[in-house]
């Protein structure tokens, strides 16, 4: 999620919006945690705990997991029963790096905490901003629209990373693709749903383009986006950090 990993992946200034925040959920933890991992190191609740995944908010709530929220939910602030200018949107689920395994269960094989959240949409996820506001701890988020029922987070990362093959190759293929504009970072047979989901899923205009996107639309063999349109070299603007814990 860091400015400098997005550069180095492909990453075009113009989409870094649907990443201006990265999110993390009391209810994904326990889902994790719950998950029965055979990991080199077991997780415990004492690391499962708020910044464990890098994370610039933290949202204290249970039913807030990859479960429940989808692509395109529209988030706004409350702050003492009111509502708040904030309003943000889901972009997609975060697609983890090496680095969670390293931290989390010393695993990096398909049995990993990065593979696994890979696969269950489990790291977190990105938001757009939609109304700028401010947020403290304690505040509130709210789901207040619901464009895309259909469109789980942990259902869009089990069809786009949920193949085997696919969520052990995706790190090294998206580095070269940064590179050569053209190689494959999820193949169409890695794909785990229907024709007809793939092409639904790639208009969803909700769904962030780095890394979601842009590999169903270059599975169609449509006009490229993302990492495979060439771009100017300009680098990003700097993380914007935040961290709070706010009860939902």
């Amino acid at each position: 999620n860091s400015s400098t990993r997005y550069e180095l992946n492909g990453g075009h200034l113009e989409n870094a919006g649907d990443r201006a925040v990265l999110v993390q959920t009391k209810g994904n933890l326990q889902r994790l945690l719950k998950a029965g991992l055979k990991l080199e190191q077991q997780l415990s609740e004492a690391q499962l705990q708020p910044g464990c995944f890098g994370e610039n908010l933290f949202v204290d709530g249970e039913s807030f997991d990859a479960a429940t929220l989808c692509v395109g939910d529209v988030l706004r602030g409350w702050r003492d029963d009111r509502p708040t200018e904030l309003r943000l949107q889901i972009a997609s689920p975060r697609c983890p790096c090496g680095k969670v395994d390293e931290k989390l269960g010393k695993t990096c094989t398909l049995n990993g905490v990065r593979a696994h959240c890979a696969r269950t949409g489990l790291a977190g996820f990105f938001l757009r901003t939609l109304s700028k506001g401010d947020i403290q701890d304690g505040d509130v988020l709210k789901v207040v629209e619901r464009p895309h029922p259909e469109w789980t987070l942990s259902r869009v990362s089990h069809l786009i990373y949920g193949n085997d093959k696919a969520v052990m190759q995706y790190l090294l293929r998206s580095r070269k693709a940064a590179k050569d504009l053209k190689t494959p970072v999820i193949l169409r047979e890695e794909f785990m749903g229907s024709q007809s989901e793939l092409e639904e899923l790639a208009t969803l205009e909700a769904l962030a383009i780095f890394e979601w996107r842009e590999y169903l639309v270059q599975m169609l063999g449509q006009a490229p986006i993302g990492r495979y349109k060439a771009k100017s070299r300009r680098r990003s603007p700097a993380k914007w950090i935040l961290v709070a814990v706010i009860s939902v």
